[in-house]
């Protein structure tokens, strides 16, 4: 089992397959629509509606639902699934990414967020602070179903949100890569996040990081580190006495 080691590396790699796939904090909600995306201080779950027939739900699971058995080994179950598939070739036989165990440790202290649709969990991630500057996310997963409604995006959205609202400044990530050969999930999901916006900041060998998880690979592999600048709130600028938009050129 690998599930225990790695809980503490929020910011793991996303499932290559799940990537189509949020109340992050009690008072914020994001609705991003076909048109365009509005930000509102609500009490209210983040919502990401697609074509305009779809709406994804995103919020942090309250503690309490550290004891619901049931839900946890949901999601176990759909981590585990993706990342058996996202990650293959990468770990030995046997090696799963988390346990109920490891999830109730994380729910408990408020960092699972879970996307919805029509009140069923569809996705999950993890997220975390750092610093005092900077966010993580990882243990992304999106089930199979529920693929190409952007799950994803709306989980990491959230996970933006909820750092912004917090006055943080930087987002990171981290993506688990052999060294040996390509695995084509981990470059499909290195281009995501690039488009995404995050960017290469660190190179280095998984030993170095977490060197407890080097015996359960079955490949070399390397950890890429990115990160991603995030801008302020518009209240938040608006409160400093700044604008959001663009300055104009002089004339």
């Amino acid at each position: 089992m690998r599930a225990a080691p790695r809980s503490s590396r929020c910011g793991s790699s996303t499932p290559a397959s799940l990537l189509s796939g949020g109340r992050c904090g009690a008072r914020e909600r994001t609705r991003v629509a076909a048109r365009g995306r509005l930000h509102r201080q609500r009490a209210l779950p983040h919502a990401r509606r697609v074509g305009g027939t779809v709406e994804i739900e995103v919020a942090a699971l309250p503690a309490t639902s550290r004891l619901d058995q049931a839900l946890l080994r949901r999601l176990t179950a759909m981590i585990n699934a993706g990342y058996a598939t996202a990650e293959e070739g990468i770990w030995r036989d046997g090696t799963t990414r988390t346990d109920a165990a490891d999830l109730a440790r994380l729910v408990a202290r408020g960092e699972i967020l879970v996307a919805r649709v029509a009140g069923r969990i569809v996705g999950a991630v993890h997220t975390r602070q750092l610093d005092a500057t900077t966010g993580q996310f990882g243990m992304l997963a999106v089930d199979p179903v529920h693929g190409g409604l952007g799950v994803g995006g709306a989980l990491i959205t959230a996970v933006e949100d909820r750092c912004r609202a917090r006055g943080l400044r930087t987002v990171q990530l981290e993506i688990l890569t052999p060294t040996a050969w390509t695995h084509a999930g981990k470059a499909a999901l290195a281009a995501w996040y690039l488009r995404l916006g995050y960017h290469v900041v660190r190179v280095g060998a998984l030993g170095e990081m977490y060197p407890d998880l080097v015996a359960k690979l079955a490949t070399p592999c390397e950890m890429v580190v990115y990160r991603k600048d995030i801008a302020p709130l518009p209240s938040e600028l608006a409160t400093r006495g700044l604008s959001s938009r663009s300055p104009r050129k002089p004339s």
